[in-house]
C-alpha cells in the first residue's frame, strides 16, 4: 500500500476538526512510497498523533507531516506548534526526549525510533 495514499485518507478524515481551529497541515511525502504494513492499525497511529498535535495546538497554527525515503526506511515526522511535553515528564528512558524508542524492531518492519 502507498504511505501516501494513507496519509490522506486519514488527513481528509480528520479535515473538519483542524479547520474548526484554522490550523493546516503540510504534507510532505514521496509518491508512492510503497509500505508492507496493515492498513488500519498504521492510520490509527496517524489519527492518534495527529489528534494529539490537534488538542496541543493553537487556533491558526500547523501541523508538518514529513516522510523521508532513506535505504531500507522511511522516517516519519510530525511537528506541531503545541506547548510540547514538560521537561519534568520526561524521566527513565525517555530522559534523552525520545517518547517512541525501537517500538519494532524486527528488521523487516516499520521501526518507530528516537521521534520526541
Amino acid at each position: 500500500m502507498a504511505l501516501d495514499s494513507i496519509i490522506q485518507t486519514v488527513i481528509r478524515r480528520m479535515k473538519p476538526a483542524f479547520d474548526n481551529k484554522n490550523i493546516s497541515i503540510d504534507v510532505n511525502c514521496p509518491e508512492n512510497s510503497n509500505v508492507f504494513i496493515d492498513t488500519a492499525p498504521m492510520q490509527q497511529v496517524f489519527i492518534n498523533l495527529l489528534d494529539n498535535a490537534h488538542k496541543h495546538s493553537d487556533q491558526i497554527t500547523s501541523i508538518c507531516l514529513k516522510v523521508t525515503e532513506h535505504k531500507s526506511t522511511l522516517e516519519i515526522v510530525i511537528q506541531d506548534e503545541g506547548e510540547g511535553i514538560p521537561k519534568e515528564e520526561l524521566s527513565g528512558e525517555y530522559a534523552s526526549g525520545c517518547i517512541f524508542i525501537n517500538i519494532i524492531t524486527n528488521p523487516s518492519c516499520v521501526k518507530i525510533e528516537n521521534i520526541l
